[in-house]
């Protein structure tokens, strides 16, 4: 139970963040490693490609991102 109200904000940001992680940052996810695992070689070689991949990549760490904040209960706002 919930020993004073950071505790109890604490808890439900938790969940909050569980619930984006599973309803969001996934699925993202998922539909954006392939187009990331594609691309990723023409880094390298296409200068302009690169913003477009970085932005992809970090499409790809939205699970993680979601995770840690879920883990320290941060606020969404």
């Amino acid at each position: 139970m919930c020993r004073n109200r950071s505790d109890c904000l604490s808890c439900l940001w938790t969940f909050l963040w569980l619930l984006v992680l599973i309803l969001l940052a996934w699925p993202v996810a998922f539909l954006l490693f392939p187009i990331f695992l594609l691309l990723l070689p023409t880094k390298a070689c296409c200068g302009p490609c690169a913003a477009f991949v970085d932005l992809l990549h970090q499409g790809v760490l939205l699970p993680l991102f979601c995770a840690v904040n879920a883990m320290d209960g941060t606020p969404m706002c």
